[in-house]
């Protein structure tokens, strides 16, 4: 079966029944926002000729979760996503977030994503699944996971890895359909928290000649 079909059919089948889930919890499972959020620019260099830019900002109002977003599907699109997050607190903070969201520029289309956000004293994980549909080629779809892992030193610095997978569609040729492709970044990242401010630096594939970087900075208000 075609990457694509697989992965849009159980992937969205799986945030789904997730969602459906997390709507039967108590809503005391659940943590009251009222406005809350963050805006990020970041910076991606593969070479000195190939630097790429992008942007995006979220915010949490009463129970909803909304995000902005540009450049990052593709250059010169717009993406705005919805979603509704579930808190849970026991040994640590929980937060699962199911979202869709819709494309306009370069790339038009429609994505479901699930983010998590788990975090204690020590240590905090970030994960987001996302796939999108093109929906004037349906060959420019992609799967898209990005996750971090880090410890944090004296809520100052924190310390982890970070890996980034991009699983691009199918390409047609004029016989048959071609094998999908994709491409995984992995690496160390580091980062320093300053009041509401975060500055992070990614180091991907250091032990290959390809190695990029990546540079990210956060406000966080509230």
């Amino acid at each position: 079966m075609p990457f694509h079909i697989s992965v849009s059919k159980y992937f969205m089948s799986a945030i789904g029944m997730l969602s459906l889930c997390l709507f039967g919890l108590e809503s005391a499972g659940q943590k009251h926002y009222n406005v809350d959020g963050e805006a990020t620019a970041y910076m991606s260099i593969r070479s000195p000729k190939e630097i790429s830019a992008l942007a995006y900002a979220s915010i949490y109002y009463k129970k909803n979760y909304w995000e902005a977003r540009y450049n990052y599907e593709d250059v010169k699109t717009v993406s705005f996503f919805w979603g509704h997050p579930f808190y849970i607190s026991e040994k640590m903070e929980l937060e699962i977030i199911p979202s869709v969201g819709l494309s306009l520029g370069n790339f038009i289309g429609g994505s479901s994503a699930l983010q998590l956000n788990a975090e204690s004293n020590s240590f905090e994980v970030y994960s987001l699944n996302q796939y999108s549909l093109c929906f004037t080629d349906v060959h420019r779809s992609f799967f898209f996971n990005w996750t971090e892992a880090k410890y944090k030193f004296k809520k100052v610095v924190k310390l982890g890895v970070a890996l980034q997978y991009t699983e691009s569609m199918p390409q047609k040729n004029s016989e048959e359909v071609s094998e999908s492709t994709h491409q995984v970044d992995v690496g160390p990242v580091i980062g320093f928290e300053y009041k509401k401010f975060y500055l992070c630096g990614y180091f991907f594939n250091l032990w290959e000649p390809e190695r990029n970087y990546a540079i990210g900075l956060t406000y966080r208000f509230h």
